[in-house]
């Protein structure tokens, strides 16, 4: 399990490095700038450019930033994607999901459809009532 990191435009520079596991040198050497500018951006006397948020963003190893449904989803150092809640699928498991509907002699969208229809998830992961199932 790991820490929730709320994602917004409005998270700090700071907030994101720390995240990240970088140091105000490590950002420097990383975005080709100076510590002063590292200094500026921490401060919020100066604004980083988009960029260097969205490669934070990528180091944290979060999917957050890609929107609600990935929220608290992250990738690990050994390859997989990790859920919020500890659920989590390797990387070699993706690659093998084709061969297990094929086992199953089901087709994606069936298997998909009786996930959602179970959970009461729409297709957006969103939860729908009784009188719209």
């Amino acid at each position: 399990m790991f820490g929730r990191f709320v994602v917004n435009d409005k998270s700090s520079f700071k907030a994101w490095r720390i995240y990240a596991g970088f140091t105000r040198e490590d950002c420097a050497r990383l975005f080709e700038v100076s510590r002063q500018t590292v200094d500026n951006w921490e401060a919020g006397k100066t604004k980083p450019p988009r960029a260097v948020f969205l490669c934070l963003q990528i180091y944290s190893r979060r999917l957050d930033f890609l929107g609600e449904p990935w929220e608290g989803f992250r990738f690990s150092k050994d390859g997989c994607i990790e859920s919020a809640e500890g659920d989590f699928i390797w990387w070699y498991e993706v690659r093998a999901i084709k061969h297990l509907y094929a086992a199953a002699k089901m087709e994606r969208g069936e298997i998909l459809h009786n996930i959602r229809s179970k959970n009461g998830l729409d297709i957006y992961g969103i939860k729908t009532t009784e009188k719209s199932k």
